[in-house]
């Protein structure tokens, strides 16, 4: 699928593992230039479609200076995947210091990054902020309690956004996921001791859940054929499918088919010039 947006540069947070991994190898294979980071990259990759570095998405210098550098690099920002964060189990009585982190991870991250690239979007003609949120910021999981919250928050600031930019023409999307078998999934099983296996854990999660595949999605599938196969999810506001226990709808596709949907929200409006420059460098 060609989602016209060769020459266009992203950034996106969380970007060396999992679902951040994901979105960058799919820009790239859309024709994409990605800048991305994560607060440990064991090899930084600099070449002419993608930079790939260090910084703390909780640290907004190290934020600010990574997006100017990327600006720098490739001559332009047209949009931003804020993706950084990760989730734990934990109630309503969780210490405070672990409600204070899940909304640093959810809200500072997200608004380091898109204050930072800001100045750069205002400059291009189809700029896009697309924030990867999740199902249990609607229906909030009693076992994941901060997460929830913290993802309420940021359906909430997403919204939020939206209406302050709309002036300026800057599209907001915010993209709720399911669950994926990634390395996170096999932390959860680690720190939960279960007696049984992982993959037999994994299975009775997504009954939990009430996803209706009984299994989770699998990074071993490309989120293109996914998202052929099995569509659906939700994206700012557009339902598809009926919510219920948990939120379902959203988990009844895997993640990564999410991840597509969400980054064919970077599409451009036909009435948006193409950008033609596969070396995405302003020289």
């Amino acid at each position: 699928m060609d989602l016209r947006i060769d020459g266009r540069v992203f950034l996106v947070s969380g970007a060396t593992r999992g679902i951040g991994a994901a979105v960058v190898r799919t820009l790239l294979a859309e024709g994409a230039c990605v800048g991305g980071y994560a607060r440990r990259v064991a090899d930084e990759v600099d070449d002419s479609r993608q930079l790939i570095g260090a910084a703390e998405a909780a640290d907004a210098g190290q934020v600010r200076a990574f997006v100017d550098r990327c600006a720098e690099r490739f001559g332009r920002v047209d949009g931003v995947v804020a993706n950084a964060g990760q989730g734990l189990i934990a109630g309503p009585d969780a210490p405070l210091d672990v409600w204070h982190d899940q909304f640093d991870q959810r809200i500072t991250h997200a608004k380091n990054l898109i204050d930072a690239a800001l100045p750069h979007m205002r400059r291009t003609d189809a700029p896009v902020i697309v924030l990867l949120n999740a199902v249990s910021a609607h229906h909030p999981d009693p076992e994941m309690a901060p997460v929830s919250a913290a993802r309420a928050a940021l359906a909430s600031y997403a919204a939020t956004l939206s209406h302050h930019l709309a002036p300026d023409r800057i599209r907001v999307v915010s993209v709720d996921l399911g669950m994926i078998d990634t390395d996170r999934q096999r932390a959860r099983h680690t720190a939960s001791q279960s007696p049984i296996e992982y993959d037999e854990w994994l299975v009775d999660e997504a009954v939990r859940r009430g996803i209706p595949w009984g299994r989770a999605g699998t990074r071993r599938r490309s989120p293109t054929s996914l998202a052929r196969e099995e569509g659906g999810g939700r994206q700012r506001g557009v339902r598809c499918g009926e919510q219920d226990r948990f939120g379902t709808a959203a988990d009844r596709m895997s993640k990564a088919a999410s991840i597509r949907s969400g980054i064919g929200m970077l599409r451009f409006a036909r009435s948006a010039t193409p950008v033609r420059d596969p070396g995405c460098s302003s020289t």
